[in-house]
């Protein structure tokens, strides 16, 4: 089948329109809904047994299915924002998330609602596709372009503060989750003693867990930023502190009898500062780790935000009948299945971050409170500097000092903030996961799909 010209209409996809497809482990197109088939203007016969390229739009840079491949190859879910091409040349735009599934993949896309990651993402777009242009130019192949593309999107990334693609596209589902969730307040669909009424059911349980999830760890994501930032800026104190100590017990007036206690208090403080050294390498391991769970964690819960979405909306297509719902009906399995996947990862994630939460809030306790001793020598230093007269260098080093009690202060402050937070993490509750319910979506989703 011949590829369409891009017309330049650029068509719609409505926020309750959440559409799917499954393929196997090559991209083959096995199973979709009727909302695919609608968007894309392909029949039902044109799409099963398609590679999934079959709508690749040609401004979509090779970078971005390189870095998917590269994810979903290791059992990782993916998410991208994606220009697709439909069969009458009409371009639609979505945010893509995939997930290994069995052998293959179930891809799932919404309607971007977050303008600015979505033009953050195309500002990307546009340096992979100059890369890969001039590597066209050059002869290179289509790895070698989609290589260099990749490259591209990540010094583009970096210069945006970001560390690498995944930690951006996950940052920007979970935003985009975060906007469905107050904008598209879900009904709670239609419920009977039909296999299929009670399969509603089951799914409106697994929602209203998700979003208890999503609410009591709201923030989850900020905190890790937060967290993220403290690290760095406790090690970069530190570093600090130790150029402040060694200035002063290296000048040249360090020797003179008359200025001995103040170099005793001084020694002291350097010694203490040493001494905490080890615990807060291992603070800002632990606020590092945290923050790195915190970030996969929110990144889960909104995967498992959207695999329940876009079950609960299948499900109203199978009740509605839509045309070609027989076509579509095996998939209920697949997504009953992705559906039990992602919340049983998102449960083991908020375990994995509550148990760090814990472990971090008791180390970084510790480092606030002893961050005061050194801080309380610092000051008495400061007293007694007041009441001598003190030598040119000496006096020198007066600012350095105060600056030092002042960033030992605040750091103090934002250690203590941290630890508040980490505590309300760990205690924080995952409410009752019941594993009967994903037992019981698996069981209903295949009856319905072997009986309806």
């Amino acid at each position: 089948m011949s590829r369409p010209e891009p017309t330049g209409e650029n068509r719609i996809v409505e926020p309750e329109e959440i559409f799917f497809s499954t393929t196997d482990a090559k991209g083959i197109i096995e199973k979709a809904n009727s909302v695919f088939v609608d968007i894309s203007r392909y029949s039902w016969d044109d799409l099963i047994g398609a590679p999934h390229n079959i709508i690749r739009h040609p401004m979509m840079p090779g970078a971005a299915f390189l870095a998917m491949w590269a994810t979903i190859q290791t059992g990782e879910p993916f998410c991208a924002y994606v220009h697709n091409l439909a069969a009458d040349g009409a371009t639609y735009t979505v945010l893509a998330t995939v997930v290994p599934l069995g052998e293959g993949y179930l891809s799932v896309r919404v309607t971007p609602q977050v303008p600015e990651m979505l033009q953050a993402a195309e500002t990307v777009y546009q340096a992979a596709r100059d890369a890969e242009w001039i590597a066209g130019e050059q002869g290179c192949g289509a790895p070698e372009r989609a290589r260099r593309g990749l490259e591209a999107v990540q010094a583009a990334l970096e210069q945006a503060g970001y560390p690498d693609y995944g930690t951006f596209m996950r940052k920007a589902l979970v935003q985009e989750v975060s906007v469905r969730r107050r904008q598209h307040r879900a009904s709670r669909g239609m419920i009977d003693e039909t296999t299929l009424g009670q399969l509603s059911g089951q799914v409106n349980r697994a929602r209203e867990l998700v979003e208890t999830w999503l609410e009591t760890f709201d923030g989850l994501s900020d905190f890790s930023v937060k967290a993220g930032r403290t690290a760095r800026t406790l090690g970069r104190a530190m570093t600090e502190s130790q150029r402040t100590a060694d200035a002063i017990t290296d000048s040249r007036e360090a020797t003179e009898a008359s200025l001995r206690p103040l170099v005793t208090v001084l020694t002291l403080w350097s010694r203490m500062d040493a001494e905490i050294a080890p615990l807060v390498n291992g603070v800002v391991a632990d606020l590092d780790a945290m923050a790195t769970s915190a970030d996969l964690t929110s990144f889960r819960l909104a995967v498992a935000y959207i695999q329940v979405e876009s079950t609960r909306s299948f499900v109203s297509e199978l009740w509605a009948e839509v045309d070609g719902w027989q076509h579509a009906l095996p998939a209920i399995d697949d997504l009953s299945r992705a559906v039990e996947e992602a919340m049983s990862e998102a449960n083991r994630r908020l375990d994995e971050v509550r148990e760090l939460a814990d472990q971090a809030a008791a180390r970084t306790q510790e480092l606030a409170e002893l961050m005061a001793m050194p801080t309380a020598l610092l000051t008495s230093w400061q007293q007694m500097a007041s009441q001598r007269e003190l030598s040119a260098g000496v006096a020198d080093l007066v600012p350095q000092v105060e600056e030092q009690i002042g960033a030992s202060q605040a750091m103090a402050a934002e250690l203590t903030d941290v630890v508040a937070g980490l505590h309300q993490l760990a205690g924080a509750s995952n409410g009752e996961f019941d594993v009967s319910v994903l037992a019981e979506i698996r069981r209903l989703g295949a009856e319905v799909a072997a009986g309806r």
